[in-house]
């Protein structure tokens, strides 16, 4: 099982990637999941 850290860093580093116009190597729907995972990870923090 990872660690809220380890899944912290990777959300965000996959979220950068996916944020990037000219990154072709993401498809749109997997861009979509992956800000949506970085929201909710975003959300958790708060709480």
């Amino acid at each position: 099982m990872r660690s809220f850290r380890s899944l912290d860093v990777e959300i965000e580093s996959a979220a950068d990637r996916a944020a990037r116009p000219d990154d072709r190597t993401t498809s749109i729907p997997e861009r979509n999941y992956l800000l949506t995972q970085a929201a909710r990870l975003n959300d958790l923090r708060r709480t």
